[in-house]
């Protein structure tokens, strides 16, 4: 087992994932493009 560890800039904020396993499971484009959906669907006011 290994930690992977992704962070980036989203909703004017910053995150981090952190996580263990055998094999990288998720990529930093990925997470990127769900916040970015997530972002895309709600109203800035």
């Amino acid at each position: 087992m290994r930690e992977f560890k992704i962070s980036g800039q989203a909703q004017g904020t910053t995150y981090s994932a952190n996580y263990f396993a055998t094999d990288s499971l998720v990529t930093k484009s990925q997470i990127d493009s769900i916040l970015n959906v997530i972002d895309l669907s709600m109203s800035l006011y």
